[in-house]
């Protein structure tokens, strides 16, 4: 209900969890669920950049002092890559580009990820451009993804 209340509104759900009118999502947050490269500067800031996440300590002191507060260094392998671009592009409504996938990753998503098939058309929706969940696998979303994805590996 909420749902037909924002869209009857103007609403329109971009994310999982997000609505805004067109041209006003959140651009800050689309970094994130597109996985571009981001920089956090400060104090407890956190980053990803080039297949590397790290993050800054809470040591306000040593920043002040001048000195390298960077810790939790950790460089991502390609396989940890995709889980989390396939991850956080489903949980945009426009979901991912075939194209964008094998750009980034020179490899072809649904080799990559075939269980994703064995949830269309339900959940949800492969077409030749991309794939993205439909209204229903919206709500089920974690367990699609949690069941295809292998972050142990």
């Amino acid at each position: 209900k909420m749902s037909e209340m924002l869209d009857g509104g103007g609403y329109k759900k971009y994310e999982i969890s997000n609505f805004a009118k067109e041209g006003r999502e959140s651009k800050h947050n689309l970094k994130y669920w597109r996985l571009c490269d981001y920089l956090g500067v400060g104090v407890a800031a956190h980053s990803c950049y080039d297949g590397r996440r790290f993050a800054h300590s809470r040591d306000l002191d040593a920043y002040l002092r001048g000195e390298s507060i960077i810790i939790d260094v950790e460089k991502l392998s390609k396989k940890e890559i995709m889980n989390e671009y396939v991850m956080l592009g489903m949980r945009l409504s426009s979901g991912i580009v075939f194209e964008d996938f094998r750009a980034k990753f020179s490899s072809d998503m649904l080799c990559e990820f075939p269980e994703l098939c064995r949830y269309a058309p339900e959940f949800v929706e492969i077409d030749g451009d991309g794939c993205r969940f439909t209204s229903k696998g919206m709500f089920v979303s974690n367990y699609i993804l949690s069941d295809i994805l292998d972050f142990e590996g």
